[in-house]
């Protein structure tokens, strides 16, 4: 803070001293070189998204509404200009029967700006499932439960064959090598053995 009003002080016309109060205004503010450089330095390096400033003769920014023909002067303009930078805003009204031509119109603009389709493009024909970010966010995350059920359900099901065939031999060599009554203990021992070695 005392940084801020040492600046402040030494942009007053004459100088303040250091025990003068300060009277701070957005005027006296952006009237200081000294203070509007300091913004700038401690607010550029702390930029999430890098950017570039650009003369307007560099952008061309336009409303397009439904009116055809001036829609059409708007885009011939952007043309023969060819700048760096084009922000067209849809203004459209597409509940009028005249917004089908301006849509082609800007179509064809489009066109001529970018003959070549990126490599990010869908095919012609061709259009996201999805109109919105969160909407396939969403899905992705619907698509992974339902894979992931799948998945559990094939792991469960074999669980319950493999436990089912376990089972099944244990019960056979079990019973034919218990404490059985007659003759045919020792037969029944060996037909289980077999049977669980195949």
């Amino acid at each position: 803070m005392e940084e801020f009003l040492g600046r402040l002080r030494n942009c007053t016309s004459p100088p303040l001293s250091s025990d003068e109060p300060v009277r701070i205004s957005v005027e006296a503010v952006l009237g200081c070189h000294n203070m509007t450089n300091m913004f700038r330095t401690s607010t550029t390096s702390n930029l999430k998204y890098n950017f570039q400033l650009m003369e307007e003769k560099e952008i061309d920014f336009h409303m397009i509404r439904t009116n055809f023909t001036k829609v059409r002067n708007i885009l011939d303009g952007m043309r023969k200009r060819r700048k760096k930078f084009v922000c067209l805003n849809d203004d459209i009204d597409h509940t009028k029967p005249e917004s089908e031509l301006v849509v082609m119109a800007l179509q064809e603009l489009y066109d001529a700006y970018f003959p070549e389709r990126s490599t990010f493009e869908l095919p012609d024909g061709e259009e996201n499932a999805h109109l919105y970010y969160s909407e396939f966010v969403a899905a992705r995350q619907q698509q992974k439960l339902i894979s992931s059920m799948a998945w559990a359900s094939v792991v469960f099901v074999l669980l319950v064959v493999t436990s089912r065939c376990a089972l099944g031999r244990i019960r056979a060599f079990s019973g034919a090598g218990g404490s059985g009554g007659g003759g045919g203990g020792g037969s029944r021992r060996r037909e289980a053995a077999k049977q669980f070695t195949e």
